[in-house]
């Protein structure tokens, strides 16, 4: 979901809405909870008349199920209490509910227990008008003229805990509807956006053929939240996307019927088609029948499964940020909302892979205003501790910005693109249609990549602030010096151990070496020639840091005991159950004669493995080891290199 907002800069977030006076959580009984994991949603259908009017809504809501509990007397599911049930019916027999129900919790109970694997079929009829405030954010089912526009529009968004709002459902994220199929009812002159395909457009024979009955179908699996509708008059735009050994892409856009929206959404095509080139090529085919936006009067947008709602047509990065959550959050879902960094933090950070691909003069920019307003407090984490409060979802400046900016900080560790990418595509397509944990993210990169994530999580993932980098520098006999001094915003984290590229400016021609930081005060000595005449500390942005002023010290020296070679080699896969391979780091200026001694010791120090260091890679053979923990040691007369290995 995107929200734009101003944290110095215009930032997208992927939630849309308009601030009200209201509440801002969300909470329901726990009795209402357990009945709901009584079953398993295989089905939500909608047959509902609409009109861009009002929001007044009326007709039918099926759920279709199977029992999963071993004994289920009491059928439970969520429509709020604005919205009145003139009958339901279960299994085909009818039930009566109460017009004055005090809550959106309904409870109904069955005239005949079903057990473990039954099939359930509740259609719920019911009309009213659902409410025009709830929460902090205008949600639920919207009825308000488009400002811009100047057109009528009635619209929903769910997300996350709004979907009851209108029309009857289980809310619970972990519970994918295998399928979908609805019906909406609206007068000739209008359009209707939904999720999956369009199978029929019909006129209505009922009312004299005054209305129209539009037919949406997919079978893809969805989650509550992602159930969208849109009424408004609307221009249908529907094109493909053709590359030769790759799936088409149809697109079906629903923009405005009006002058300046047709003025507006002239590019549109174009960039969703560029977009989608890039998007798939970096996450996987494309996983759905469709895809398209809709004109919605939104701060924002909203990944709506197949369509995206999008308040600003003209902002290709807000059109990247909503496409990109057709792959992250609705192809795969989360277990819980407190890893919402898997569905924003990757939303944002394809915006700056859009433009990295698309528009490369825009991307150093975006990542800059990332960390400055990422940084604009000191703490804060991008893991959701408390998930009832909408404002810790949506955070801007931890969930999306300083998501996306230690999405960046993840690829600069795995250090190659084509690993990189090829594990999102591969967690993609193992989780298609799935709801996941971040261990579930972390067991993919891990494996597929060979790097360990778990200092990278735990320090900024479920850590707290940044550091800040202070270096002092000195080139005596061609040996570059350094200092750097790292302190941090929180005391939360109180070091963040972490490669970090130095940009070397030298007569001969300036050279990226790379160092690891592993402690607040680290020592590098780095032979290097040619004469340095200053260093630009993470040239790239690659870490979210704020950075002291360079100094160079010509008094500087290394003491013996903190001599580190600045080097970082590269161990992998790690873990692993026979073989380690050893890269030469980058920064390798002058090692090529050096001789380089590779050692293996359990954690008591006793030395299981000794080899000599062959460049520019080094294989080791380890099955004979014993599953466990070992230190693995790269020593030279200027290196002095040490990492934690495992052996599975």
């Amino acid at each position: 979901m995107n929200i734009r907002s101003v944290i110095f800069i215009v930032l997208h977030i992927c939630f849309a809405g308009k601030m009200l006076q209201a509440q801002n959580t969300y909470k329901r009984s726990d009795v209402l909870s357990r009945q709901l994991l009584q079953y398993d949603v295989n089905l939500y259908g909608l047959d509902l008349n609409l009109t861009n009017q009002s929001n007044y809504i009326s007709g039918s809501g099926t759920i279709k199920a199977t029992v999963t509990a071993s004994k289920m007397d009491t059928f439970a599911f969520e429509l709020h209490q604005n919205l009145i049930i003139d009958s339901i019916y279960i299994n085909a027999k009818k039930y009566l509910v109460s017009s004055s129900r005090t809550n959106g919790e309904v409870q109904v109970k069955l005239q005949n227990a079903l057990t473990k694997n039954d099939a359930i079929k509740a259609v719920i009829y019911y009309h009213g008008n659902p409410p025009a405030t709830v929460n902090t954010w205008k949600l639920g089912l919207i009825n308000e003229v488009d400002p811009k526009y100047g057109v009528k529009i009635t619209h929903s968004l769910s997300v996350p805990y709004s979907a009851y709002e209108w029309w009857p459902c289980k809310q619970v994220i972990t519970d994918l509807a295998d399928s979908t199929n609805f019906y909406f009812t609206v007068d000739t002159s209008l359009e209707v956006a939904s999720n999956g395909k369009i199978m029929s457009v019909r006129r209505n024979n009922k009312d004299s053929f005054k209305s129209h009955i539009w037919q949406y179908k997919s079978k893809n699996a969805i989650n509550y939240y992602l159930v969208s509708v849109a009424v408004a008059d609307f221009k249908e735009n529907k094109y493909f996307l053709v590359e030769t050994g790759k799936p088409s892409v149809f697109f079906q856009d629903y923009i405005y019927e009006t002058p300046k929206a047709d003025n507006d959404g002239k590019n549109v095509e174009t960039v969703s088609k560029d977009v989608m080139r890039n998007h798939r090529d970096l996450f996987g085919n494309y996983p759905f029948e469709k895809y398209g936006i809709v004109s919605v009067p939104l701060s924002g947008g909203m990944e709506h499964q197949t369509m995206s709602a999008i308040g600003d047509i003209t902002d290709k990065y807000l059109l990247a940020h909503e496409m990109a959550h057709q792959w992250w959050g609705d192809n795969v879902s989360l277990v819980s909302f407190r890893d919402m960094w898997l569905n924003e933090g990757f939303a944002k950070y394809a915006e700056y892979l859009t433009a990295e691909k698309l528009y490369p003069a825009d991307a150093p920019g975006m990542m800059q205003n990332n960390h400055t307003n990422a940084m604009s407090k000191f703490g804060g984490s991008v893991y959701v501790s408390d998930t009832l409060v909408f404002d810790n979802l949506y955070d801007g400046r931890l969930v999306y910005l300083k998501g996306a900016a230690i999405i960046h900080t993840l690829r600069f560790l795995v250090n190659d693109d084509a690993k990189f990418f090829g594990a999102l595509k591969s967690y993609q397509q193992k989780f298609s249609g799935k709801n996941v944990r971040l261990q579930d993210f972390k067991n993919t990169m891990e494996t597929e990549t060979g790097v360990n994530l778990d200092v990278f999580l735990r320090q900024w993932y479920y850590g707290q602030g940044y550091p800040t980098f202070a270096l002092t520098w000195n080139q005596k006999d061609g040996v570059l010096k350094m200092r750097s001094i790292q302190t941090t915003s929180t005391t939360v984290t109180k070091v963040f151990k972490t490669p970090l590229e130095l940009l070397v400016k030298r007569t001969e021609g300036d050279t990226i070496i790379k160092v690891f930081q592993d402690t607040n005060t680290n020592y590098f000595y780095v032979p290097i020639p040619g004469t340095v005449t200053g260093i630009t500390i993470d040239p790239n942005n690659w870490i979210l840091n704020k950075i002291k002023p360079v100094v160079h010290d010509i008094n500087l020296s290394v003491p013996k005991s903190k001599k580190s070679s600045g080097y970082n080699f590269r161990i992998y896969p790690n873990p692993t159950q026979q073989k380690l391979y050893i890269d030469m780091p980058e920064n390798a200026l002058g090692l090529i004669n050096e001789k380089l001694k590779i050692e293996i010791t359990q954690l008591d120090g006793k030395v299981c493995l000794q080899q000599d260091f062959s460049f520019p890679k080094t294989e080791l053979d380890i099955t004979f080891l014993a599953a466990g923990i070992y230190f693995l040691s790269i020593k030279g007369e200027n290196v002095n290199f040490r990492e934690k290995v495992v052996k599975d």
